[in-house]
């Protein structure tokens, strides 16, 4: 079966220390915005790195929709078990939702694995979001699913805007200093 995906443009490899500094100069401003307003950024961060690791703008792109997606997916969910849980709040009760939505989300993921890096990003996002609005530290509650979900959007937005900046510029001037070192 062909892929009807759309094959990018072959673009030319930055080495390593340069895709590192790239990735740096993007990651550090969102990670200081995002400690200065008190919030625990490491599903957002994580989500910021692998899209960076992609080997072009193409892909990040690719990334970005489908990682956008799915993490809407599995914030939908995570708030609709948080809601369960507040309306019948018993041990049974969780265990029956937590177990319901993760078979739900592999039932789709082996039914249909074109899908699966969308429902992947998904599962995970509803792991970790539906974990951290039952920790005892923050108070449960659908807003703050809501409010995680946008935060990882934006700052997928954030991160594929300034990659696509960034990208050109740091290959060109790793191309230039490959010339004069030859």
């Amino acid at each position: 079966i062909a892929d009807a995906r759309p094959k990018s443009a072959p673009t030319a490899r930055m080495p390593a220390p340069a895709r590192a500094l790239m990735a740096t100069a993007i990651i550090l401003p969102l990670h200081l915005y995002l400690n200065a307003d008190g919030l625990a950024a490491m599903p957002v961060l994580l989500t910021t790195a692998t899209m960076l690791r992609q080997p072009g703008i193409a892909e990040s792109q690719r990334y970005c929709l489908g990682y956008g997606i799915g993490n809407a997916l599995g914030g939908l969910a995570a708030g609709a078990s948080v809601f369960i849980m507040l309306t019948h709040g018993n041990p049974v009760t969780l265990i029956a939702t937590t177990a319901a939505v993760s078979m739900y989300f592999a039932w789709k993921v082996v039914q249909a694995e074109r899908w699966a890096p969308i429902l992947l990003p998904g599962f995970v996002a509803y792991v970790v979001l539906f974990g951290l609005s039952l920790s005892p530290v923050t108070p449960p509650g659908p807003p703050e699913v809501a409010e995680r979900v946008l935060q990882i959007l934006v700052a997928a937005v954030y991160s594929f805007c300034a990659a696509s900046i960034a990208y050109p510029l740091f290959a060109r001037r790793s191309s230039g200093s490959n010339l004069s070192a030859d």
